[in-house]
């Protein structure tokens, strides 16, 4: 598990699952040579922003304030997951 605070995102695929949303984020990095590396993440917004979190819209832009990356591997599947969970988000 890794820890995510200060990250921008641009939200995609807007799911609501009844206790939380889950959608696709799309992150980008610049690189030092100044083009950027986009990518895109599988992801969960859960807790006290979930009411929040059903007003987004494709393309909305959010801050993430505190989230989670978690790599899981299911044995029986012989698959990795990997995820972004999202506790806390601003929008911007």
């Amino acid at each position: 598990m890794l820890n995510i605070n200060s990250n921008s995102a641009v939200i995609f695929d807007v799911k609501d699952n009844g206790k939380y949303i889950t959608c696709n984020l799309s992150t980008s990095k610049k690189n030092s040579d100044g083009t950027y590396t986009n990518m895109s993440w599988k992801c969960k917004i859960v807790g006290a922003n979930y009411e929040k979190a059903k007003e987004l819209k494709d393309k909305d832009k959010i801050k993430i304030n505190s989230g989670i990356v978690e790599n899981k591997y299911d044995k029986e599947k012989g698959k990795t997951w990997l995820g972004v969970t999202i506790f806390d988000f601003e929008k911007k």
